[in-house]
Parts: C-alpha cells; sequence; structure tokens
C-alpha cells in the first residue's frame, strides 16, 4: 500500500520512466504469455490480479504483450489505498467488488495468492520463476491436481 500510495504521488509519466527498466527487467514465463495470449483471441477474458500498484502492472502487462482484459491492483485515492486492497484475502473482496463471475481458472505464484486460488473453479499455484530453472517448461512448473490450490 506504501508503494501505491508513494507512486500516486509522482507525476505519472515521470514514474512511469523510472520503472519501465525495472519492468524491463521482469521474465515472463513466454509459455504461460502465449497460451494466455491465445486463450484471449478465442474470447477468454484473461484477468491480471496484483498486489502491486494498478498502474505498475498495467504498465507491465503492456510492456510484456499480455492481451489483457482487465487489471486489478491497488488503487490509491485521497493519499491512501482504495480498500479492499488485493491483498491476500483482499484479492477476492476486489474482484468481488467489480462484479465478476467465479474465475474458471486462477494462476498464482505466492501464498497471498491462495485466497482468489480457492475462490476460481481451478486453482494453481505454480513455482516462483526466479526460484525454478526450468521455469519455461509448463510440465514441470504447473502443480496438476485438479480442484484445489496446490505447490
Amino acid at each position: 500500500r506504501w508503494s501505491a500510495r508513494t507512486l500516486a504521488a509522482a507525476p505519472q509519466e515521470q514514474a512511469r520512466a523510472a520503472l519501465l527498466p525495472a519492468l524491463q527487467g521482469v521474465a515472463p514465463r513466454r509459455w504461460l504469455f502465449d497460451e494466455l495470449n491465445a486463450a484471449a483471441a478465442r474470447g477468454v477474458q484473461v484477468w491480471v490480479v496484483s498486489a502491486s500498484p494498478r498502474p505498475v502492472v498495467s504498465w507491465g502487462v503492456a510492456l510484456h504483450d499480455l492481451r489483457a482484459t482487465g487489471v486489478v491492483g491497488i488503487e490509491v485515492a485521497d493519499g491512501a489505498a482504495v480498500e479492499p486492497a488485493p491483498v491476500g484475502w483482499g484479492k477476492v473482496a476486489a474482484w468481488q467488488a467489480l462484479g465478476l463471475p467465479t474465475p474458471a481458472l486462477a494462476l498464482g505464484d505466492s501464498q497471498w495468492d491462495g485466497p482468489l486460488l480457492a475462490m476460481a473453479e481451478r486453482g494453481v499455484l505454480l513455482v516462483k520463476a526466479s526460484r525454478d530453472p526450468i521455469a519455461n517448461q509448463p510440465s514441470r512448473d504447473i502443480a496438476r491436481d485438479p480442484g484445489r490450490a496446490t505447490r
């Protein structure tokens, strides 16, 4: 929440220019982005739900060419984070506040994604790419235990 408040206080173009090098350093799982983009091309809604500030998530989505229907991230109004902030259980509350249906599939890579993964029809907890030398191999990266979030 602090980072979102700090970002909101800065001129957006200046903040974007300062954060762009860090966003360029993020190495998305190309195979996963390819699958999500293919799903979006078939009409599937692809949403990104993050505990990061929404502008930063939007910039990263655009930079890495992910065809997202929407982005949920921490918003700031009047110097404070707008609740529900999408952190932990707040991810579920923020999703529901948008009036969106239960997701058919949710993917996450941290303990804070657990509530959203549990809410989805199918939740999958991915191994963090930074800790997995074979993160680009989906058969080793995704736990395939139907019906619950797993690691």
